[in-house]
This record gives C-alpha cells, structure tokens and sequence, in this order.
C-alpha cells in the first residue's frame, strides 16, 4: 500500500478471517474509529459479519491508489429546539438551515454519490436494505432523528456525513486532502419536503 494518513499502516486490519465481534472490525480499526464515530445496530445479520470492514477495505484501497476524493453537497434543513417531557419539537421553534452533507467516495462516483445523497435527503432509499435516515437528521421532529450524523455505503464502499469534524477524521485516516472546497455535485437540490 502507498497511501498516506494512520490508515496505511493498518489497511490489513480490514481484511481478517473468522471471529466477527464489533461486525468483524479487529480491535486496531475499532480503536481507530472509536474517536470518529460509533455505528447504529441496523437489525440485519448481513452488517454483522464482515460488510463493515469489507467496505472500510474497498476505501483504503482507493485511498492507496489516490482514487479517492472528499466531496459536498449543499441541502436545505432544519434544526429546532425539543420539549425533553414530551420529546418532541417545540412548535414555533424551527428554524431553516442550510446543511454540508460532505462525502469520500472513488473519484469516478461524485456525480452518483451525490445523486445518491439528494435521493436519500427526500426519503427515497432506492433499493436499500435499510432505511438511511438522513432525511429525518435534516428534517427532525423528535430528538432522536439528529442522532445518526453520518453513514457507510457498504456495497460500493463510500461515506457522507453531514458533521464537518466526522468528515475530517474520516478524510485524515484515509489520507484524503480537503481542500477548502471538496468537489461538489452538479446535481440539482432536490430541497425535500418535510
């Protein structure tokens, strides 16, 4: 491997036989993902065995051939304050925002990843086994659905998040540039409905 960051030394610790506690991440890439982010049980049995570092493996080896590239999204959204009794949204308290989703992904793939993102931010999953819930992150009504800030694509292998701090991490482990402008999307806003 030749690509750079904390990754390279550890591209092998997404390529590992049997034994699959943490989704069959070894205990080198969860220590090193422990500090960018923590993953949300997804109630299916194909995320725990093995598609994790599997994707996390795909990445790494874009990254060592300088294939991989940071990318943005601009979305429009919301945030608003929340009654922790009732959790739920305080009426009146919603106020538009406008949202960075930023992504890594294979240099051919910008123009389709953020296809991909604005589909997801109008609900639209497209064939996913799950649902992705961006939409709700920005388009909350209860507390909840600010919770999952980011997300791995694990049949391609590529990530967005709409956390900027996430973004940077996850752009340093692969040895990924971040320009002060990531590659954007020509696609259109879809601006969702909420």
């Amino acid at each position: 491997m030749t690509g750079t960051g904390p990754l390279a030394e550890l591209v092998n610790a997404f390529s590992f036989g049997g034994g699959y506690v943490n989704g069959g991440l070894t205990k080198a890439a969860m220590s090193l993902l422990k500090n960018i982010c923590s993953f949300d049980y997804m109630g299916a049995a194909e995320f725990e065995f093995g598609a994790v570092p599997a994707a996390f493996n795909v990445m790494a080896g874009q990254a060592a051939k300088n294939e991989l590239v940071a990318g943005k999204v601009k979305l429009k959204g919301h945030t608003q304050d929340y009654d922790a009794e009732e959790r739920r949204a305080v009426p009146g308290t919603k106020v538009e925002k406008e949202f960075s989703v930023f992504f890594l992904c294979h240099k051919d793939w910008v123009e389709e990843v953020g296809a991909r993102i604005h589909g997801f931010a109008a609900n639209k999953y497209d064939r996913t086994k799950e649902r992705v819930c961006l939409h709700e992150a920005l388009f909350p009504t209860y507390k909840w659905d600010t919770r999952v800030q980011g997300w791995l694509e694990l049949d391609n292998g590529f990530i967005f998040t709409i956390d900027p701090a996430m973004f940077q991490k996850f752009a340093d482990v692969f040895g990924v540039k971040v320009e002060d402008e990531p590659v954007s999307t020509t696609t259109n806003n879809a601006n969702p409905t909420t």
